[in-house]
């Protein structure tokens, strides 16, 4: 981190969130206004925001902006805790799943060497800059536009797989595209925004397993942003019966992480029934199952679900055996990965299956 200058790598600046704003307001720090505050934010335990919108960059912007970040230069603390659990070393190849600022993939030819490095992209116009800011630091990894869920076979196999955005989940191809032995450090997340870094060695048999560790995650790949913008379906409408799991249930994040893992379609909101205050709701926007949750004082909760797909019991069913299990954090939480997709181990439990395929649905 001492030979790789981070500064360097936000040469047109980033964006801050602005203090008590809401919505979220963000705005820009650029070295030509005032060089000293974006130095010093540049060497804060902070991530630092290059991209809102999917287009909009720091040096368009004066004044404040409301959008949701779509890109950053990650947290210091993140990055070495994730480089440290890969153990790299010289000579081990190593793909980068979100190039970003290029940051990370310096980091990466330092350690292993810049001919060992793969870094993939989406967006052609990040990987455009994070090859300029690589350049002018004299580091020279392989960019790639792409689809980085669908890995990069003309470089495998590889040693290691580093995902530095959030996945729904550990992808065929990646197992693919691995050495037996290999690792992969993947931050997991859901639509329910819970998260948490897996660390899983690759078998022989081309699965994977390991186990998670940390809550920690990276910002969402683009490709799977839920909708911000969810159609309600008719709540009034559905089926009323009562639970000992309601949204209460969910504050604690190891519970959030179950609920992701078996109903990865749902989207938290909050709903009105038949012109009654408005409530906890899960909706899936694709198929328009829907779920309304409203808590009780005695610790149940009045479920009213509708759809094609009753998502709540599988819910009730992993929290159940979490509660059963002690109520561990997610550093306990054991993962498995196959091409069929990923299952989440609880102490003691043999494991349950994520709904999706491959981690996405």
């Amino acid at each position: 981190m001492l030979r790789v200058p981070r500064h360097r790598f936000v040469p047109n600046g980033y964006f801050v969130q602005v203090p008590g704003a809401m919505p979220t307001a963000y705005r820009p720090v650029l070295p030509w206004d005032d060089e000293q505050a974006w130095l010093a934010g540049c060497y804060t335990d902070q991530a630092l925001v290059t991209q809102v919108a999917n287009t909009v960059v720091p040096r368009e912007v004066r004044g404040e902006i409301v959008r949701e970040p779509t890109s950053s230069v990650s947290e210091p603390g993140l990055v070495a805790f994730v480089l440290d659990q890969a153990d790299l070393a010289p000579g081990l190849r190593v793909l980068e799943i979100g190039a970003g600022a290029g940051w990370n993939a310096a980091l990466l030819s330092e350690l292993v060497g810049e001919d060992h490095v793969f870094t993939i992209e989406v967006d052609a116009s990040i990987a455009a800059q994070a090859r300029t800011n690589l350049y002018s630091t004299e580091h020279y990894p392989t960019v790639v536009v792409g689809d980085g869920r669908k890995g990069h076979p003309d470089g495998a196999p590889y040693d290691r797989l580093l995902a530095t955005c959030g996945v729904a989940g550990i992808y065929p191809e990646w197992l693919d595209q691995m050495k037996p032995g290999g690792i992969i450090l993947a931050g997991l997340r859901g639509r329910m925004l819970s998260a948490g870094l897996a660390r899983l060695t690759v078998c022989d048999d081309g699965t994977a397993q390991g186990r998670f560790v940390s809550g920690g995650n990276y910002m969402p790949a683009r490709q799977e942003v839920p909708p911000r913008h969810l159609m309600l379906p008719d709540v009034d409408s559905g089926t009323e019966r009562l639970s000992d799991v309601g949204a209460s249930a969910l504050a604690d994040h190891a519970a959030l992480v179950l609920a992701d893992s078996v109903a990865p379609a749902l989207q938290w909101t909050r709903v009105s029934v038949s012109g009654g205050p408005s409530t906890d709701a899960y909706i899936d926007q694709d198929s328009g199952s829907f779920v309304v949750v409203s808590d009780c004082a005695d610790g149940t909760a009045v479920i009213r679900e509708g759809g094609p797909d009753l998502m709540w019991s599988r819910v009730e069913r992993v929290i159940s055996a979490w509660r059963e299990a002690g109520c561990p954090s997610v550093e306990a939480f054991g993962v498995r990965a196959s091409r069929d997709g990923h299952t989440i181990v609880l102490p003691k439990q043999s494991g349950i299956p994520s709904a999706g395929r491959g981690g996405g649905r």
